[in-house]
């Protein structure tokens, strides 16, 4: 009787803690992205190496405080370019 119990309940325990460990996983992931970095929606595009949002036709920052509209145009500032992303 007493293999018999053991036999069910250590992988009924492992079960349960691995639905535990990816329930509270996923409950943290998804709490933490829900965060607004871009609340207007005039400037829905956050960059987060500049941690700026800008306006949806221009998705590009210099990390320097300014927005562009194509790669090409950030790219002659002479900064490094980062593509920005809606949230």
């Amino acid at each position: 009787m007493k293999k018999q119990l053991i036999k069910y309940v250590l992988p009924f325990g492992m079960g349960l803690s691995l639905i535990i460990i990816t329930v509270f996983g996923l409950l943290s992931v998804s709490l933490t992205s829900c965060s607004e970095n871009c609340p207007d929606k005039d400037f829905p595009l956050y960059c987060s190496s500049a941690k700026k949002c800008c306006p949806g036709d221009k998705p590009y920052t210099d990390g320097h405080g300014s927005c562009y509209g194509t790669l090409e145009g950030c790219r002659a500032s002479g900064y490094a370019c980062e593509h920005c992303w809606e949230e």
